[in-house]
């Protein structure tokens, strides 16, 4: 992972190589991302993530003008109250993505850990811990009557079956799925450990993950798709072949 500082908010962050992303990608998800339209790793494998989120600046309040997207500047200054959809409309119009939960939790999160003690990751890692972000998942339950393997996780034009803890609790790093899910879940509070929340099982919107907040950046399958929040806010991710402005 290659740290980038910058005054510019679309160039501060972080450029993953393409044996980073490709190492916590398997066969399986490496073709689901590529179905849904939402990358094809073959193509462009190196990805760049903002060190911050989202905040509003001449270009961001043009796009979300333009898009006829409302959104409200939170007490540190980022976009927040914004739906998951109106984040990705705008992050898609700004050249970016939002993170999947596989890269966040199994990509970015880790490799940002692993240099928390210098000054940019450390910023990043605080603000992982204060607030919560959309990601580009969303999640479907079965009905009352439909077993738990009917779960669905769906990105952008595709989906694919999962099996999700139905309770809350912690989890652990190598409890993770190929999606960034837990397959597990603690009911016991464990110190280094994060917490997640299950999502609702009759929403005909599904439930919209967010990933943030709490002690060691909790994982939450709540429906706050149509709840646009001020504690939840939106970064900008962009994969790119070898030049980062094409």
């Amino acid at each position: 992972m290659d740290v980038i500082q910058s005054n510019d908010q679309f160039r501060n962050g972080y450029v993953f190589s393409p044996e980073e992303v490709l190492s916590v990608v398997s066969v399986e998800y490496k073709i689901f991302l590529k179905d849904a339209g939402y990358v094809d790793l073959d193509l462009t494998a190196n990805l760049f993530v903002c060190a911050g989120m989202l905040m509003p600046d001449d270009v961001v309040r043009e796009k979300a003008r333009n898009g006829d997207i409302d959104y409200v500047v939170n007490e540190i200054g980022l976009v927040s109250k914004v739906t998951q959809n109106d984040g990705k409309r705008l992050i898609n119009s700004l050249g970016g993505v939002l993170l999947t939960t596989g890269l966040m939790r199994r990509l970015f999160i880790p490799k940002v850990k692993t240099h928390k003690d210098d000054t940019l990751p450390k910023s990043t890692l605080k603000e992982l811990l204060f607030y919560q972000e959309f990601v580009e998942d969303r999640i479907y339950k079965g009905s009352r009557t439909e077993i738990l393997e009917d779960d669905r996780i769906v990105i952008g034009g595709a989906e694919r079956k999962i099996v999700l803890p139905e309770s809350a609790g912690d989890f652990d790093f190598e409890h993770l799925n190929d999606y960034g899910y837990p397959t597990k879940v603690h009911k016991r509070k464990r110190i280094r450990s994060s917490y997640y929340t299950p999502p609702f099982r009759h929403s005909d919107e599904g439930s919209v993950v967010t990933s943030g907040g709490g002690k060691h950046i909790d994982l939450f399958l709540d429906n706050y798709s149509q709840h646009a929040i001020s504690s939840v806010g939106i970064r900008f991710a962009k994969f790119f072949r070898e030049n980062i402005d094409e």
